[in-house]
């Protein structure tokens, strides 16, 4: 698959901090932001549109310049769209989740782990804003994968390490009441 190989290609240019750097001033993000939100039927594979999210992950982790860039573009809520919503397709399992927007969904939260990482004013901001719905639906057995589940722990461990007071807010998120 030639986008594959494409966004392959890409992944190896990004790992040099300067060419991410570049790729993120001249709205390289902008572009997999929208390949990754485009619709199953527009030819584009759930995998391609995954890895789109993990590139974006990449370029960002412990990157705090492409950090402060891709926080101040107000990437942290279009990221937060990726979540997936509890019987919101047809093709749902019968947990009435869409497994192909969980992997989405898994990538996207890698991404937002990586702005967030680090990142005092993203953190606060993920913090007081989007954190109960990232981790809403973990207590239930059958509604995340796995995949999920352990990116949401790994996020919310690193944010309570960052700070111990952050425990009792984070954890009603991750023990059904």
């Amino acid at each position: 698959d030639t986008t594959a190989a494409l966004l392959e290609e890409l992944e190896d240019i990004i790992e040099d901090i300067d060419f991410a750097h570049i790729f993120v001033k001249f709205g390289g993000t902008k572009c997999l932001m929208q390949t990754a939100k485009e619709k199953e039927g527009s030819g584009l594979s759930e995998a391609n549109r995954a890895t789109c999210l993990s590139i974006i992950g990449s370029l960002s982790q412990n990157n705090i310049t492409v950090q402060d860039i891709l926080v101040k573009d107000g990437i942290i809520p279009v990221l937060m769209a990726f979540r997936v919503q509890v019987g919101s397709s047809s093709s749902s399992s019968s947990s009435g989740i869409t497994r192909s927007s969980d992997k989405i969904w898994s990538k996207a939260l890698y991404a937002l782990g990586s702005i967030v990482k680090n990142h005092a004013a993203a953190e606060v901001l993920f913090l007081q804003h989007y954190a109960v719905d990232a981790f809403s639906n973990l207590g239930d057995a059958n509604v995340l994968s796995n995949a999920v589940k352990r990116r949401c722990v790994y996020l919310a461990l690193f944010l309570v390490g960052q700070d111990v007071s952050r425990v009792a807010s984070l954890i009603n998120l991750f023990i059904p009441a």
